[in-house]
């Protein structure tokens, strides 16, 4: 989930969310732009850990098979779909653990 093909826009909406949460007040556009794609960068790269890390082990070497393959998006979806338990739940989940790291200045 890289957050090009699918909710880009829910992406940014949720960065700003979180900067507006947090009190930021940034007023010149190229320093919000370039804080609302760190946030989203940070948030696919939590997202996919936290996704992965829900991939049953029996499934593992199969995930591994399919990444060699330069899958699309949504390729790579329908595997965490077929494969994760309540996959909406663990990412709606995985997104709220996010936003309560990033409101107490836990990321790195």
């Amino acid at each position: 989930m890289n957050g090009e093909e699918h909710g880009t826009n829910y992406l940014e909406i949720f960065a700003l969310s979180l900067i507006a949460e947090k009190g930021i007040e940034l007023y010149d556009v190229r320093v919000l732009d370039q804080t609302v794609n760190e946030i989203i960068d940070k948030l696919m790269e939590y997202l996919n850990m936290r996704i992965i890390e829900q991939i049953p082990i029996s499934k593992l070497q199969e995930f591994s098979i399919l990444l060699d393959s330069s899958p699309t998006e949504k390729q790579i979806e329908h595997f965490y779909k077929l494969h994760i338990p309540d996959f909406h739940d663990a990412v709606r989940q995985a997104l709220l653990d996010f936003k309560d790291i990033y409101l107490q200045d836990q990321l790195e």
